[in-house]
């Protein structure tokens, strides 16, 4: 049987991360469909329909690991709230890493975010150009 923190981490999950996932994979179907449909037809349907590019990032490193670095920051009651424990600090990092904001932990992330951009520019940067370019030749 799950415990209470396992619980609590699936539906942290589900509102925030498998909601995107489910963004995103809707987003690629509806493109997908929208290259099955005649420019002609779509005109004629009055809907003005684009696709939407995509520039999807995730972070090179488990966001719950660095997590788990910085659960002695939290208070008492989330500590406990989450599991924590010194027999088992693993368990509750994927929670603790929706409820902790310690400026050392949200430093961390930063600089993951800033690592991992930097390490995608190249991806970034195509992607704007395509935008920008789009945008120009656009009437």
């Amino acid at each position: 049987m799950p415990t209470l923190t396992q619980v609590l981490a699936h539906v942290f999950n589900g509102m925030f991360l498998d909601t995107l996932d489910y963004d995103i994979d809707r987003s690629r179907l509806i493109n997908q469909l929208l290259e099955l449909i005649p420019e002609k037809k779509l005109k004629e349907s009055g809907l003005d329909l684009n696709p939407v590019d995509i520039l999807e990032i995730s972070p090179s490193e488990p966001i719950n690991e660095i997590a788990m670095k910085y659960i002695d920051a939290m208070p008492l009651v989330l500590r406990r709230l989450t599991g924590a424990s010194d027999n088992a600090p693993f368990s509750s990092a994927n929670l603790a890493s929706f409820l902790l904001f310690d400026k050392r932990f949200c430093r961390d992330l930063i600089e993951l975010g800033y690592r991992d951009g930097q390490s995608q520019s190249r991806q970034i940067e195509r992607f704007f150009e395509k935008e920008s370019g789009a945008e120009e030749s656009a009437p």
